[in-house]
């Protein structure tokens, strides 16, 4: 399995989806999980904090996820980030697959699904 000590950020509005995303890292034994509401608070606590890890929603209150992706991705280039969306052929999809990211999870997501892919995108980063 994935780095268990990695840092993950989840950026996600929704409470119920947050739960569940921080429930299914703990199954996995990740302690070190920060939560981000905002597109803005996103942004400050990758730049504090640095995390191993980002699952950004885009679909985020007055900034969407493909700006916040910009943004984290100026401060960290290569900083690993899979998106989150109940929308994955809209065109703020389309922009952040431009921007880089190291994959996607169509919300409703399996779980299974989405935990290969966590620990496929933390066991390839430095």
């Amino acid at each position: 399995m994935g780095k268990t000590n990695s840092q993950i950020l989840i950026v996600e509005d929704d409470v119920e989806v947050y739960d569940l995303l921080s429930r299914v890292l703990k199954s996995m034994g990740y302690e070190n999980i920060k939560i981000a509401a905002t597109g803005k608070d996103a942004v400050v606590k990758v730049m504090a904090e640095k995390p191993d890890l980002v699952l950004l929603d885009l679909g985020l209150p007055k900034i969407d996820g493909a700006a916040v992706l910009r943004r984290i991705k100026n401060i960290y280039e290569n900083i690993p980030v899979i998106i989150i969306t109940a929308f994955p052929d809209s065109d703020i999809a389309k922009e952040a697959r431009k921007q880089g990211v190291s994959g996607f999870i169509a919300k409703p997501f399996d779980v299974n699904d989405l935990k290969q892919r966590i620990i496929k995108v933390l066991e390839a980063s430095p």
